[in-house]
């Protein structure tokens, strides 16, 4: 197949227009349909296992799904760790702690999902009853709760009591919890990692799950990676994919980029469009932009590039374009000037700071721009959870629009359709780990619009933030002190 898409074949790629013209109408903030198409299996309909009413049942419906031969194992282990504790409890006999730490590592879409469900089932049938659920950003955290079907799921900093990112300590409250699952583990920091670890109780079993090829976090460290790397934490990997189904282009294209192979596979689910400017990457992605909200709805299509100012293919450019495509002016929407931003009844809205509530990433609507008693401007925000919060224009550092998006900060989000504007001028940005995180954001289709040396360049180059932090040698140092500690006590 060849390596470039001209340029009738990329307007035939481009999603035809429904019979309701754009879906860009308003209704409540809330704008277009979110029909699908196609009939990819994802990672629900292979692998979500149905409410049981024993924890044989349970056993039955794990071992009867493909793979994750390394789950089926750890979790066996498990329940014979805890059957046995409770055993020793029930008869008065001394029993150590149970804290049977793990680490399941995988791709997007290879069953972390699923596990986390497997998991949950298993400690509540084995009588369990006080389970944390938590991830790094606001929009992960809700992600992990629609996905568990667990409604309590919180940021670290909500279950950490920590009220925004300037706070550097974490309230006195120990998590005396009797199971701990931290989601999207790639995204904590330093800072935040060691406010987790430090206030956890001794006994309490903690899982965290993450993908190492994924940026790391925004703060400083590395510590998803060096936990994963250490050797003292049992690391499960999973290796199956099963979001995008056993066909998806994106899936395989992500694995040949791990690989180190530019071969990539191009169809109607991953598409390429070149573009030689910046200029031009910008126009076709406005087009695709239209074509693809007409057909899924702007919630379900997202463009991300890398850089947030540099020209017309930056963050802030894009947004000013498909902002005005999608929410224009009109007699009937209000406005209001915050800062160097301009805001508009009906506009999507990124949050930026975990502050009052509000984490980093959450994505909303402004419903209402008024003047409340005292004559101060306000805007009022819906989330997707139902939550409402009142902006002032002095909030502005708060928000910006969300038609367009880093790649750093789409971590932990999903859409059907991801547009990339990708090219040489991104230079400093054209990494391995930039592209495949961009790239595994989607769930349906890709488009990337730009340069393939760009798209070659990044493939080839693993280089990543370093940062010698040398927690691994550290948790390594101290687990063979508390090792050889342990073994004096019996002696």
């Amino acid at each position: 197949m060849s390596s470039y898409v001209s340029e009738q074949e990329c307007q035939n790629k481009l999603p035809q227009k429904t019979a309701s013209g754009h879906g860009m109408t308003h209704d409540n903030g809330i704008m277009g349909a979110t029909d699908s198409t196609g009939t990819a299996i994802t990672e629900d309909d292979v692998a979500e296992p149905e409410p049981v009413e024993t924890l044989e049942e349970l056993l039955e419906q794990l071992n009867n799904l493909i793979g994750l031969s390394g789950v089926k194992q750890e979790v066996k282990s498990l329940i014979s760790m805890i059957k046995m504790k409770k055993i020793r409890d029930a008869r008065g006999l001394k029993s150590a702690n149970i804290s049977k730490h793990l680490v399941f590592l995988g791709n997007p879409g290879t069953g972390k999902t699923t596990v986390q469900r497997v998991l949950l089932y298993i400690s509540e049938k084995l009588g369990e009853e006080k389970i944390l659920l938590t991830a790094p950003t606001g929009r992960a955290s809700r992600r992990m709760a629609e996905s568990t079907g667990k409604s309590d799921a919180l940021t670290l900093h909500s279950a950490l009591g920590l009220n925004n990112d300037e706070e550097c300590e974490a309230a006195d409250e120990m998590l005396s919890e009797d199971f701990i699952i931290a989601d999207e583990f790639t995204m904590a920091d330093m800072r935040l990692s060691y406010e987790l670890f430090k206030h956890i109780e001794e006994g309490v079993r903690v899982v965290i799950v993450g993908d190492v090829d994924q940026l790391p976090s925004v703060g400083p460290g590395n510590v998803f990676r060096e936990l994963v790397l250490c050797g003292v934490i049992p690391v499960t990997t999973l290796d199956m994919v099963f979001r995008q189904g056993k066909d998806s282009r994106i899936a395989a294209n992500a694995h040949k980029m791990q690989e180190n192979d530019t071969n990539l596979d191009y169809g109607d689910d991953f598409i390429f469009c070149p573009a030689d400017t910046a200029a031009e990457a910008a126009d076709k992605v406005a087009e695709y932009y239209r074509s693809f909200v007409d057909a899924y709805g702007v919630d379900n299509v997202q463009v991300l590039t890398p850089f947030r100012k540099k020209g017309e293919a930056s963050v802030n450019a894009l947004n000013d374009r498909l902002w005005e495509m999608v929410n224009p002016k009109s007699s009937i929407a209000r406005e209001l000037k915050a800062g160097n931003a301009l805001y508009r009844e009906g506009d999507r809205i990124i949050h930026n700071k975990n502050k009052n509530d509000i984490s980093n990433g959450d994505i909303g609507y402004i419903t209402d721009i008024y003047q409340d008693e005292d004559g101060v401007d306000l805007m009022r925000l819906s989330f997707s959870d139902g939550r409402i919060v009142e902006y002032s224009a002095e909030d502005a550092d708060l928000i910006e629009h969300a038609y367009a998006t880093t790649v750093h900060k789409s971590q932990g989000s999903e859409y059907k359709v991801v547009i990339i504007p990708w090219l040489p001028m991104f230079y400093m940005m054209l990494r391995r780990n930039i592209l495949y995180t961009a790239i595994t954001r989607a769930k349906e289709k890709i488009v990337i619009v730009g340069s393939k040396k760009a798209l070659y360049q990044a493939i080839h180059n693993t280089a990543c933030d370093k940062r010698n932090t040398r927690l691994g040698e550290r948790i390594v140092r101290e687990y063979n002190a508390l090792l050889t500690k342990k073994a004096s006590a019996w002696q």
